[in-house]
């Protein structure tokens, strides 16, 4: 994914819900993320989230 959104350096909020991810990278290119929607994916466990300083609602 990284690739893909390397070209947005303000993302603020990021909609991933319904896609029936598993797993997924570390996040630490978008360090202005606040908002992080995940719900309804099949992820066992979320790493790197100390990453976003900003990250407010997951």
């Amino acid at each position: 994914m990284q690739g893909d959104m390397c070209g947005c350096p303000q993302l603020n909020v990021l909609y991933l819900y319904d896609n029936k991810l598993e797993r997924m990278g570390t996040l630490d290119f978008c360090s202005n993320l606040t908002h992080l929607y995940l719900q309804n994916n099949r992820l066992k466990q979320i790493e790197g989230l100390e990453l976003l300083p900003r990250l407010q609602k997951l």
